[in-house]
């Protein structure tokens, strides 16, 4: 279990996918969830078993991470223990992204383009893991690093 600072210190961290997180997880809660709860810090969505993500593009599909955010297909226990694992992903990408953000600052960038950097790395990290995988010839979602990762710490 997390200190109470350093829980904070990694919300403060990954504050702008957080942000695209919650509203995401709102507007599925609104539209299609069963529910809505705080897990581990983790804000978590449910769908409805007959909801539409559920029977048509969702179908087959775990989970999602966004941040600090998650949207479960069903409530499976092993399901969010490997998408908690994803947002500890993001959590390193994100302090990547304040470190790349500074570096960006330092060098001249506007603000605006080192907020941008932070904003953008945590999606650029799952990006890249995506396209190594498929340079190496592997799948793109089940055969990169991070998934793979997330599939072995909880198998």
């Amino acid at each position: 279990m997390l200190r109470p600072a350093s829980r904070y210190a990694l919300l403060a961290l990954t504050c702008p996918t957080d942000l695209a997180g919650a509203a995401w997880v709102l507007l599925v809660r609104l539209l299609w969830g069963r529910s809505l709860d705080a897990r581990d810090g983790v804000l978590v969505v449910v769908l409805r078993a007959e909801s539409w993500p559920t029977r048509t593009w969702y179908r087959g599909w775990g989970g999602t991470t966004i941040g600090h955010a998650v949207m479960l297909a069903d409530d499976d226990p092993h399901v969010l223990a490997h998408e908690l694992v994803h947002v500890a992903q993001v959590e390193a990408a994100a302090m990547l992204g304040v470190l790349l953000a500074g570096v960006a600052a330092a060098a001249g960038a506007s603000w605006c383009v080192a907020l941008l950097v932070w904003a953008l790395t945590p999606a650029a990290s799952y990006a890249g893991a995506v396209l190594a995988a498929l340079l190496r010839g592997r799948a793109p979602y089940r055969e990169n690093v991070l998934e793979a990762a997330a599939y072995a710490e909880t198998r």
